[in-house]
């Protein structure tokens, strides 16, 4: 969905198949894969139940369905960021909470309301490390949330709010660390 992690992709991809489009209609014809990963998107989608049954919709009969979200607020220091961002924005509709599909039943009950079976789970941590600042804001600003930011609030003011962020979080020289874990469930349709 996001337009800025396109075009980090495609420099880092340059013969990549890249498509800009919304995970819960995903631009994709029945069946086109084996195997179907959602790393840190879902807990943003407005009807998480319809993007897992797209997922679902794309994958082939016994292909693998990936799903991976922020793990524990506690255990993810890029909430600092979240919390700093969400406080330039309108408050969001009672439940909007990225890390409300960590807590413990909430994922698999809705990968089954899709119709996916579940074969596999854990947590894993994920650093972001980041070697200056400009790297981090260049990284943080392409993503979906980020750039809702922008268009609400402006990019100076969602800029400043994330840099004071992650101030705590300064390594030796300019570089930046955000310890974060993540929850992921495999499963089939």
């Amino acid at each position: 969905a996001s337009a800025g992690l396109l075009q980090a992709a495609r420099e880092r991809v340059p013969d990549g198949d890249f498509r800009q489009g919304d995970l819960e209609d995903l631009p994709y014809t029945d069946v086109s894969f084996d195997a179907v990963f959602a790393c840190n998107s879902l807990q943003y989608c407005s009807n998480q139940l319809a993007a897992l049954r797209e997922l679902r919709r794309v994958c082939a009969a016994g292909g693998t369905v990936a799903v991976c979200v922020w793990g524990r607020a506690e255990d993810c220091e890029m909430r600092e960021v979240l919390i700093a961002i969400a406080q330039l924005l309108p408050r969001p509709p009672s439940g909007e909470d990225p890390f409300a599909l960590s807590s413990p039943g909430v994922l698999d009950e809705l990968l089954a309301h899709a119709g996916l079976r579940i074969s596999a789970r854990g947590e894993v941590d994920c650093p972001f490390y980041y070697p200056d600042l400009a790297t981090l804001w260049r990284g943080v600003r392409s993503s979906g949330p980020l750039e809702a930011a922008v268009r609400v609030a402006g990019e100076d003011p969602v800029r400043r709010a994330v840099l004071d962020a992650v101030q705590p979080f300064r390594t030796s020289g300019d570089g930046v660390r955000l310890d974060n874990r993540f929850v992921y469930i495999i499963a089939k349709p």
